[in-house]
């Protein structure tokens, strides 16, 4: 388990640290790139195979309410995680593991002088309006499977007294990346942006999105050329 307990510590220094922010910009990826699934090359930002790395979409918005990512540490395995790119596309964001053992996680406290909002249909969770703007401290974004989603939601209510809220019905999710039971259900990526454009701007959604489509593309793509790849190569 020493190559996960890594992962975390890598990821938590990374995307705490000033000089994501420096090095982004609307030009296109600018950035040392890492290996990654053997001899392929990816960038170390958006995880997008360098010949179709999406940094150049990215549009880092200066949001007031903070947004704290939770993510279990299986998720930072997977080239479908969209909650990574929420580090590209707003400036007050942070972003914690979850699940590594021998790894204890800071829960958030009551220590606050608002209350926090979780995104998450607990059984008392309220829908988010607009009516909500101002009344939280931080925006708390529950990243994973829905069984990991649920056990970070419960050590979150007994370690302080946040809100649950859920976000209104509005158009199905556009994550083709994985399959959901429920047809309700969305991204981290994208819960995250409608949040924001309740609680902060209109527009957040409408400028976040464009590099979770080309996300989705070019993952739907890497895929299916390496299905294409596999297939040839059994062949001959």
């Amino acid at each position: 388990m020493l190559w996960i307990h890594g992962i975390a510590q890598w990821l938590h220094f990374f995307f705490t640290s000033r000089y994501l922010s420096a090095r982004h910009t609307r030009k296109g990826c600018q950035v040392p790139q890492s290996t990654y699934e053997g001899q392929h090359v990816h960038c170390i930002y958006c995880w997008s195979p360098s010949e179709f790395c999406i940094c150049g979409w990215a549009d880092r918005i200066v949001n007031q309410l903070p947004v704290h990512i939770f993510m279990h540490h299986k998720e930072a395995s997977r080239r479908s995680n969209s909650a990574h790119l929420l580090m590209m596309s707003l400036k007050n964001v942070r972003l914690d593991m979850h699940g590594v053992k021998h790894q204890p996680t800071q829960w958030p406290s009551d220590s606050t002088p608002r209350p926090l909002c979780v995104l998450f249909p607990s059984e008392d969770a309220t829908e988010l309006t607009p009516n909500d703007r101002g009344n939280f401290d931080r925006l708390i974004v529950l990243d994973g499977n829905w069984r990991q989603a649920k056990k970070a939601a419960n050590r979150i209510a007994k370690a302080c007294q946040p809100i649950f809220k859920t976000l209104p019905l509005k158009a199905p999710s556009e994550f083709r990346l994985r399959q959901q039971s429920d047809v309700g259900r969305l991204s981290s990526f994208e819960a995250t942006a409608r949040a924001l454009s309740i609680l902060e701007n209109i527009t957040y959604e409408e400028r976040m999105m464009p590099l979770f489509r080309a996300h989705v593309r070019v993952t739907m793509e890497a895929r299916s050329r390496r299905g294409w790849h596999r297939q040839n190569s059994q062949s001959t």
